[in-house]
């Protein structure tokens, strides 16, 4: 350690903490680094592993909270799905993918604390909803077929790896869904509560979203209270929080 301290003319204790293999000399000094429980780790991006010197071992980081999607310098979308957890999606064709991790980024530090975290995942599941009845695809479509080059000698499957293309191609939707939720639900609760009588909540989702089709029978009925219920969740909870 001596001789290396003096050859790389940094200090010991830098040394034990830049170079985890030589924490064994003095543990007191750079401690094994344990996982801690309840935070959230994912697989880091394979360019800025191997920029560390990774040598192709995967590095696995934690990460702020669901919507830690996008790696933003290497265009890389790192979001799990339910198959090959660990491949990584080049965004080079899809900047629009890469911006929305930048908006929620700031959203994040807008708002912090947990109503950030609960919003995102109550856009997510009202998206996919709206996606699972084909009302804005269109757009999400356009996105999905620069990201996704099937093997054209494997059979499709919507369940597998084909998953995480469709979400990640509808991120900026739900980037955009929760900047506008959010908004809404900051409102004071009386003006809140007036826009959603009169229908100026759901007006702002239609102003906002090109909706494929005008929904009608009981999709029309559907997709306004649902709405109208994500509002309000996002804001009893904001109010509740602090």
């Amino acid at each position: 350690m001596e001789k290396l301290a003096l050859l790389s003319s940094h200090p010991r204790r830098a040394l034990l903490w830049a170079i985890p293999e030589l924490r064994h000399y003095d543990p007191d000094i750079a401690p094994e680094h344990r996982r801690r429980t309840g935070i959230l780790v994912r697989r880091a991006c394979d360019l800025c592993g191997w920029r560390s010197g990774s040598d192709g071992e995967p590095i696995y980081v934690h990460i702020r909270g669901f919507h830690d999607d996008v790696c933003i310098r290497h265009r890389r979308w790192l979001g799990c799905g339910k198959v090959n957890p660990e491949g990584q999606i080049s965004l080079e064709h899809a900047p629009e993918v890469v911006r929305a991790q930048i908006v929620l980024n700031r959203l994040e530090m807008k708002y912090k604390g947990r109503t950030f975290g609960l919003c995102y995942q109550l856009c997510e599941s009202f998206w996919s909803e709206i996606d699972h009845r084909a009302l804005a695809r269109k757009d999400s479509e356009s996105t999905f077929e620069r990201i996704y080059r099937p093997d054209p000698d494997d059979l499709p499957n919507r369940f597998g790896p084909v998953q995480r293309f469709r979400r990640a191609a509808a991120y900026p939707h739900i980037a955009l869904l929760i900047q506008l939720v959010m908004k809404l639900a900051l409102q004071p609760e009386l003006d809140r509560k007036a826009e959603q009588i009169t229908g100026g909540t759901f007006a702002a989702f239609e102003r906002s979203f090109r909706l494929d089709y005008k929904p009608r029978t009981t999709t029309g009925p559907w997709i306004r209270g649902k709405f109208n219920s994500l509002v309000e969740a996002t804001a009893k909870y904001a109010a509740t929080s602090g």
